[in-house]
């Protein structure tokens, strides 16, 4: 019993020590960093430092107290328990209302302290708005509206009839919901329970799904299948674009398609189960077609395709028999192509307006020469923790697929090695219709048969990267279970000729918007990639486990920083802002808001609260509304477009002016109010003073130094 305490308590010891290593590393790094900005950085440091501790301090005793002495048997109950354990992480999530949104960002927007807006461990991001302050309010917008509350067209967004459902995708309560599956628990949970539940159960959905497709591509090796995973999920290109145009949804969901078609097709079920498999993948397939967002949907359905080739001919003897899959295959395609047509007859009309817009509509797309794009991923790598003088960090965001390792690799297996791997080489050749179109383009004849006119060259570029990381992965397995075809020799020439290939390009394209040290200090880290991934079957079992532990820390630093751990909604819901917005909509239910001056974000803050807002983001655009002040048509190429909107009351005339792609600013008339009829305004600006014979301003509610009025015409 004494040894056992004694034990106890040198682990206890060792994870406060470790613990306290790791705040203090992160601590010093950060501070290297921001040195010009000491004294600021102390202060935060010694704010912020317990809440890295606790985490620490339990992640380190857990690895003290089971991995260490017995680590073998750990990974196993891990592996053997991995649903119960994700769901049981997922209850407690959405229990305590957790999320990884930069919601926070509202705080400043409202006035409030930083240790006043709901952040647990993190920073947000303000460059995420269109996360925070364009889907954020659209999804919950769908909680106010009384019994039309997750109405398919919403009354709320716009200030009119808006189809919420088909672009960017608010949580509806009908059968089209069934190709949303992280949005039920919108339908049944609270505001920030149900946010909870969307924002957790896509990252559990990405990280199973991606541990899953890892097995299968290597033979259910468990480290590579952890590699794969970490590669995938902590990827920048992920992190930087978690919560907007689905892209995590198109990697869960994809990955999660090919894993299902696989069981169908290889395991000997029941005719029930496999009717839930045939279900199941309905889900995924419908899902993956309406996430609507073609740039990065057509892309990676070619990474995808590979895939299904390669689960296809691994499955040959299978499809001999038809009674086996074909019946199942017809339930998947059928349940997809109902719901579909059902989705078609509801959008259809809201598709045509989508096609006709200025933006998006006839937005023209090319392969830009963007292929280099894909190796920007070494640049990354601090991008969490530092940016230097890139203010956009998402477009800079990529896939950390370690490009050009995988090609390469895979040349010299398939060419040199004549190793006829299906995986390897229908993932290569599809891979490579995408790198030639960011390469050199194709002429518009081919991108409208290949569907590559879908797809901007930037975005195509990003999805590039998923192919380089199965590539790499898929050569990691061979090469594994074959040491023998890949020697010394090659492994070292590979290494040199990937870390210069990535240095070039890192150097050159990075040497304006990062210091010199930090760019060798990106390229050096995956220089070290680049061996661990070359040199991993000349190591030890013991070592390999260490190795992989350490990527696992790497890929947490590259991606696993970006977004915040954010409890609740309370920096909305606990505003006075939003009270004093609820209150006049309880009085009001059919009132027309807009917003004076403030523009977005602002604008999109009265949606959460139920009050049906003009000038909130306009998804699509309303343009028999703006025919009212445009009636001859001549400023329609400046509002026909998914827009944000900036409004300015004025006593001039009104007029329309182009201000961003996706955005105009609208001078308003005071004496065009009524030809919108507004009803209500949320401005700074004291609005009395644009009172006229016809159009009165009366102050009815205020708070965090926004004001509302009601307007009333004579």
């Amino acid at each position: 019993m004494k040894d056992k305490i004694v034990k106890e308590v040198w682990r206890i010891a060792a994870a406060v020590l470790i613990a306290l290593l790791i705040v203090i590393t992160l601590r010093l790094f950060h501070f290297l960093l921001y040195m010009k900005e000491a004294m600021p950085l102390i202060k935060e440091t010694l704010r912020i430092t317990p809440k890295l501790f606790i985490p620490s301090l339990v992640i380190s005793y857990l690895f003290v107290r089971f991995f260490i002495p017995n680590r073998a048997k750990a990974y196993d109950i891990i592996y053997r328990f991995r649903y119960v354990l994700a769901f049981v992480v997922l209850a407690l999530c959405v229990i305590f209302e957790l999320n990884g949104s930069s919601i926070a960002e509202w705080g400043a927007y409202l006035g409030y302290p930083i240790d006043d807006r709901g952040i647990l461990i993190g920073t947000s991001r303000g460059i995420r708005g269109d996360e925070y302050a364009t889907l954020t309010p659209l999804m919950l917008s769908q909680y106010h509206g009384g019994s039309d509350a997750f109405s398919y067209f919403s009354e709320i967004v716009r200030g009119t009839s808006t189809d919420v459902f088909m672009e960017y995708g608010a949580p509806v309560r009908d059968l089209a919901v069934l190709f949303r599956p992280f949005h039920w628990g919108f339908l049944f949970l609270s505001a920030p329970k149900g946010f909870s539940f969307w924002w957790c159960s896509r990252a559990i959905a990405l990280l199973m799904g991606s541990f899953e497709l890892g097995m299968l591509i290597t033979g259910k090796n468990r480290k590579l299948s952890v590699i794969y995973t970490a590669l995938v999920f902590f990827s920048p290109v992920v992190a930087w674009w978690f919560a907007i145009n689905g892209l995590v949804e198109m990697l869960a969901l994809g990955q999660i398609f090919i894993v299902l078609l696989d069981r169908l097709l290889s395991a000997s079920d029941t005719v029930i189960k496999k009717v839930v498999l045939a279900v199941a993948m309905a889900i995924c397939g419908g899902s993956y077609i309406f996430t609507m967002y073609p740039s990065w949907e057509v892309a990676l359905g070619y990474i995808f395709l590979a895939l299904f080739i390669w689960v296809m001919v691994k499955n040959r003897e299978t499809l001999k028999n038809f009674r086996a899959w074909v019946p199942y295959m017809g339930v998947c395609v059928i349940i997809i192509g109902a719901v579909s047509l059902y989705i078609l007859s509801k959008s259809g009309e809201t598709i045509k307006i989508i096609m006709n817009t200025v933006y998006p509509g006839l937005r023209e797309n090319s392969g830009d020469h963007t292929y280099m794009y894909t190796m920007l991923y070494a640049g990354n790598s601090t991008l969490a923790i530092y940016t230097g003088n890139i203010t956009n960090q998402c477009e800079f965001a990529m896939f950390y697929g370690l490009a050009p390792l995988g090609i390469l690799l895979t040349l010299y297996l398939v060419v040199f090695k004549k190793k006829r791997d299906v995986l390897l080489v229908s993932t290569f050749l599809l891979e490579a219709v995408l790198i030639l179109y960011t390469l050199v383009g194709f002429p518009s004849w081919l991108e409208k048969i290949t569907l590559m006119s879908h797809c901007a060259g930037m975005r195509t570029a990003q999805m590039i990267g998923f192919g380089d990381i199965i590539l790499l992965i898929r050569c990691m397995m061979v090469v594994n279970r074959e040491p023998e075809l890949l020697t010394w020799k090659p492994k070292s020439a590979l290494l040199l000729i990937s870390t210069a290939v990535i240095a070039v390009i890192t150097f050159r394209e990075y040497d304006k918007w990062l210091e010199t040290v930090i760019i060798v200090f990106d390229v050096l880290l995956v220089a070290a990639m680049f061996g661990a991934a070359l040199f991993y079957t000349n190591l030890k079992k013991h070592i390999q486990e260490v190795l992989v532990a350490g990527i696992l820390i790497v890929m947490f630093y590259v991606g696993g920083m970006v977004n915040p751990v954010q409890r609740g909604l309370d920096v909305i819901y606990e505003s006075d802002i939003y009270k004093a917005i609820s209150s006049t909509v309880e009085r009001d239910s059919e009132g027309l808001w807009i917003t004076d001056v403030e523009g977005y974000p602002i604008n999109d803050l009265s949606i959460m609260a139920g009050a049906r807002t003009i000038d909130c983001i306009n998804i699509y655009p309303a343009l028999e509304r703006w025919r009212l002040l445009d009636p001859t048509g001549e400023c329609e190429d400046i509002y026909n477009r998914y827009a944000h909107i900036w409004l300015d009351i004025t006593y001039d005339r009104t007029e329309f002016e182009y201000n961003i792609v996706d955005g105009f600013k609208l001078y308003l008339a005071v004496d065009d109010l009524h030809k919108l009829d507004i009803a209500h305004v949320i401005s700074r600006r004291d609005l009395t003073a644009f009172n006229t014979d016809s159009v009165t301003f009366s102050l009815s509610g205020s708070g965090n130094g926004l004001y509302i009025y009601d307007v009333i015409y004579e």
